[in-house]
């Protein structure tokens, strides 16, 4: 027995056979030991009933000689132990043998004992009068021989059967074990080495060489499967390697790319700062002395060279704007700008604001009215006026007569300023790009209005920013409402309100 299925399989046929076998022995013993009493139950009772009948006279004489004679009949008869034969008023008229002691009278019937049983014979006259009773004691030893002969049967039956089933369970061992035997070590084979290309033999052909055959079709299919997997996994890795050699390649491009970057980035801010200061100082000096100039002839200059000195301001203004909202931009999209925060009375933010824009728009026909509630707000000071600024200078641009109105007040905690114009609008199919850089409804040299088209891009940016909602309304030859709303900044109101207009005409 080579393996635990061995060992298991020969139990279970041998222990199976050993209780069908026991089983039958026992329920053989017994039934021919039910017979065998039953037979003897008669037998004995039947000789009882001869020889009560032998005694019935005498009983009714009480004859005790002729009575023991009787009984002595007794003798003959093999196992019987004794007998005693009893009046109908229960004495003892005569027993046997003579010298042993009298049975007890019992009920009538049979009584077993461990090695004999007892009859009680009634014995009754023709007329149904009971005259007497006949107990015999019957000894067992007839029974136990004949259950202890069949007990030896039993066990050399059982022997041989035993015997017999052993050999049919190594045939059949051979059979059944030995192919599962194969598919185990087959299978183990597999496990430890990972060698799906090993087969489990089996020549029969029922239920476990179909087992064995569809095993080793799955280890067929798994094989094919395993092929394919490494020669799809030696792709992967030559793909990896070229892959990993492209990326290190691409990667070494892109740090140079960055550095080159950079560079550019470093160079860019260079530039700027050297713009900011190489055009500033300049431009500033032509302002300012072109409107001391205007000041100082006002009264002696021509009109010829008082619009010239007004060409020169306004050109030199209109290029610090220019470089100004191209600094501004950049700031906004390198993420340079510092977002700074303090506590700004409003009305007093934006009257610097305000003063140059009601200054600039003397020479046009406009009516300018300012409306600013004297607020307290934690904002960013500059990030505002810069808003504010660009709001009024695109306002007066494209409002060639009309007005131009500022409004800065509270709604709730919020900050709400409006800068609305009855200029020109803005036609619905620009206004989504209205923010966009360097476009503008009227391109090209051909264009109506000067700037380049910033203003809007900085003002969106800086909204952005600061948290700041900023939108844009317009109709087409009615006018344009910006509305720039700082969400919870406002710490302090009061009743005042700054109004008034400012009317300036040529």
């Amino acid at each position: 027995m080579r393996s635990s299925l061995d060992r298991k399989l020969i139990i279970v046929i041998l222990g199976v056979s050993t209780l069908g076998l026991v089983a039958a022995c026992a329920a053989f013993i017994l039934l021919d030991r039910a017979t065998f009493r039953t037979q003897l139950e008669r037998s004995l009772d039947h000789q009882a009933a001869i020889v009560g009948a032998s005694l019935s006279a005498a009983l009714d004489f009480g004859d005790g000689f002729s009575a023991q004679q009787g009984l002595e009949g007794f003798s003959e008869v093999p196992d019987v132990l004794a007998a005693t034969l009893f009046t109908s008023d229960g004495g003892v008229l005569a027993q046997y043998p003579a010298t042993g002691e009298a049975l007890p009278i019992g009920e009538a019937g049979v009584t077993y004992g461990a090695d004999a049983f007892r009859l009680v014979h009634p014995i009754v006259e023709d007329d149904g009068r009971l005259v007497g009773s006949l107990v015999v004691e019957y000894s067992l030893e007839g029974e136990q021989r004949r259950r202890s002969r069949y007990l030896l049967i039993s066990g050399i039956v059982l022997l041989c059967a035993l015997g017999l089933s052993l050999v049919a369970a190594l045939r059949f061992r051979k059979g059944v074990t030995a192919p599962i035997r194969d598919l185990t070590a087959t299978v183990h084979q597999v496990a430890q080495a990972k060698d799906f290309a090993v087969r489990v033999e089996s020549p029969n052909s029922n239920e476990l060489g179909q087992l064995a055959t569809q095993f080793n079709a799955m280890l067929s299919e798994i094989q094919a499967r395993d092929q394919a997997l490494a020669r799809h996994r030696a792709f992967l890795e030559d793909q990896v390697d070229t892959r990993t050699r492209e990326l290190r390649t691409a990667n070494t491009q892109l740090v140079a790319a960055k550095e080159r970057a950079e560079a550019v980035s470093r160079l860019k801010s260079t530039l700027l700062d050297n713009l900011s200061h190489e055009f500033r100082t300049p431009l500033s000096g032509i302002i300012a002395l072109s409107d001391i100039l205007r000041d100082d002839l006002r009264d002696a200059a021509t009109i010829e060279q008082e619009d010239f000195l007004m060409m020169i301001g306004d050109s030199g203004r209109r290029l610090m704007e220019s470089l100004v909202m191209v600094l501004d931009l950049t700031q906004i999209d390198s993420g340079e700008y510092v977002h700074t925060q303090g506590d700004y009375r409003i009305d007093a933010l934006l009257s610097d604001v305000t003063r140059e824009y009601a200054d600039r728009i003397r020479g046009a026909d406009l009516h300018f009215e300012i409306e600013v509630s004297p607020i307290t707000a934690h904002i960013d000071g500059r990030a505002v006026q810069t808003i504010v600024g660009h709001l009024l200078s695109n306002a007066s641009k494209f409002t060639p007569d009309g007005t131009v109105r500022l409004e800065a007040r509270a709604d709730g905690a919020d900050l709400v300023v409006h800068v609305t114009d009855t200029g020109i609008g803005i036609d619905p199919a620009f206004l989504p790009r209205a923010s966009e850089p360097f476009v503008q409804s009227s391109e090209g040299v051909t264009r109506n209005y000067e700037g380049m088209g910033l203003g809007l891009t900085v003002v969106a940016g800086l909204a952005r920013i600061i948290g700041a909602q900023f939108t844009l309304q317009s109709t087409v030859g009615k006018g344009t409402t910006a509305l720039l709303r700082l969400p919870g900044v406002v710490l302090k109101q009061t009743q005042e309100v700054l109004s008034h207009t400012q009317i300036a005409r040529s």
